[in-house]
């Protein structure tokens, strides 16, 4: 933790204009680059939308010259609403872009877990260091403890405009006592236990660092020009994603320029014996390109977890259909072990032009309404039948419920859920919109409880000791389980 630092008063300039007292931490998509080449500002927009789908809140960018000119933009929405010529601010951003030049740049989208959904609270966020100057933040995670840090920090008199765990983040770099942001990312990885993968940039470095748990993932690739590109998942590194380096927890890297030389650099600052990557990442979260171990992706992992709860279920269905997109695989895997047929296997159909994930949306009414929305049955399919409904997971019980009425008003017999992963019993303090034990479905509840809440003939769930064997055979270096039985890595206060 940090402790003691002495620093001078009034060096850390906050650059946003921004006052609000919400308590606001982030589980979202970030990305960045570096070269040596102008960045167009185009590049930075479809890089962003290849993380959009970790958070629908917000999009932010900022950008810095070879000459140290800084940029930076601030949306509301998805990347497609917010960065149009239609948006004055973007308009703006991209204009001061053309003057500037940049070489280096990070992006954000944002799914906020507890906190007001509205642009105070969008990243990047700026600040200035007394000795290397002004830098941007994007961070993606959560510090369960950072009230505890940032008293701490204000007692050294760095003055909060939100109640941003990323924001704590940015003040710890400011107060550090390195001489370069690098240095002072080193120092952050050192000090703070929390869960973050951040990418930062100033007018000398790029900066991309995961804690030392390795809770959230982070990649980067080359272009083969001097150039390197960040972001949360493989596949958005785009044309380079096939030349990919999965950042080690514990690790920062360093991009940087020295005289007519580009470089990148890797360096483990702080390593652990057991690191506890998140598994609703795998089973959720990442897109099913994304990569794990050295030949997997998290497609392969799912249909892999379908398999497994095939052996272990015990309920006969006529049928099995998969909550699209992310419990397809999963559906996949179950019906090959048990032998059914895939031929309906769109008896759910999600509607492209609808509102994205509603687990990640701000309140509990627009969760309801998005999902009747995005999801349709097709009665053809499912009239008389018994229906296996294959899901990703069950966290509040919204999708559940709704898609359970829906197959009945279609005409099904009986509905079954088979979910390849064991229930969400307690909360998430590490970057998962799980704030309550009242808001969990599974809370209190045993698997006829839970069928009963939804309206479903029966619900069956993986064991976690299975779906770990699962996991283990594509990453073996440990996996937090702390929703499912409690037991956290990083204490919580």
């Amino acid at each position: 933790m940090i402790g003691g630092t002495k620093v001078k008063s009034g060096g850390w300039l906050h650059l946003h204009n921004i006052v609000t007292y919400k308590k606001e931490q982030e589980m979202c998509g970030i990305c960045g680059a570096f070269s040596q080449n102008t960045i167009p500002v185009d590049f930075m927009v479809k890089q962003a939308v290849k993380v959009n789908h970790r958070g629908h809140e917000a999009v932010g960018l900022a950008q810095v010259s070879c000459d140290g000119q800084f940029n930076h933009f601030v949306g509301q929405g998805l990347v497609r609403t917010a960065c149009t010529a239609s948006n004055p601010k973007f308009c703006e951003f991209c204009d001061r872009a053309r003057e500037i030049a940049p070489t280096a740049y990070i992006g954000h989208t944002r799914y906020s877990t507890v906190g007001p959904s509205d642009l105070a609270h969008g990243q990047p966020i700026g600040m200035c260091h007394p000795k290397f100057g002004q830098f941007y933040v994007v961070h993606n995670g959560q510090i369960p403890r950072h009230e505890v840090l940032r008293k701490e920090l204000e007692a050294q008199g760095q003055w909060f405009q939100t109640q941003s765990d990323t924001e704590t983040l940015a003040a710890v770099i400011a107060h550090s006592e390195a001489t370069t942001l690098a240095g002072a990312v080193y120092d952050l990885v050192e000090r703070v236990d929390g869960a973050f993968s951040i990418i930062a940039i100033s007018d000398q470095h790029l900066v991309a660092a995961r804690d030392a748990h390795g809770f959230w993932p982070l990649w980067y690739g080359f272009d083969g020009n001097g150039g390197v590109v960040f972001a949360s998942e493989e596949p958005a590194l785009g044309r380079v994603y096939y030349r990919a380096e999965y950042i080690p927890a514990g690790t920062v890297v360093v991009s940087d320029k020295a005289g007519d030389e580009y470089g990148t650099k890797a360096q483990t600052v702080r390593r652990l014996e057991r690191t506890h990557a998140c598994w609703l990442n795998a089973v959720y979260l990442s897109r099913p390109d994304e990569g794990i171990g050295s030949t997997a992706t998290m497609s392969n992992v799912r249909y892999a977890l379908g398999g497994a709860l095939a052996d272990v279920c015990q309920v006969d269905v006529d049928m099995v259909v998969g909550v699209p997109d992310s419990g397809l695989d999963a559906m996949f895997g179950f019906a090959k072990k048990r032998g059914l047929s895939t031929e309906d296997w769109r008896a759910i159909v999600r509607n492209r032009f609808a509102p994205g994930r509603s687990f990640i949306l701000p309140g509990q009414e627009d969760r309801q309404d998005v999902i009747r929305d995005k999801h349709s049955v097709t009665m053809r399919m499912v009239h008389g039948k018994r229906v296996g409904v294959v899901d990703d997971t069950i966290v509040r019980s919204n999708t559940a419920r709704i898609l359970t009425q829906m197959l009945y008003e279609a005409g099904a017999m009986e509905v079954h859920w088979f979910i390849p992963a064991p229930p969400i019993r307690f909360c998430c303090y590490y970057g998962i919109d799980t704030p309550t034990l009242r808001e969990l479905a599974a809370h209190g509840r045993d698997e006829k409880q839970i069928a009963h809440m939804i309206g479903a003939n029966s619900v069956t769930y993986l064991p976690l000791p299975v779906m770990l064997a699962v996991l283990e055979r594509y990453n073996r270096y440990g996996w937090c389980t702390a929703c499912v039985d409690g037991d956290y890595p990083i204490a919580v206060t």
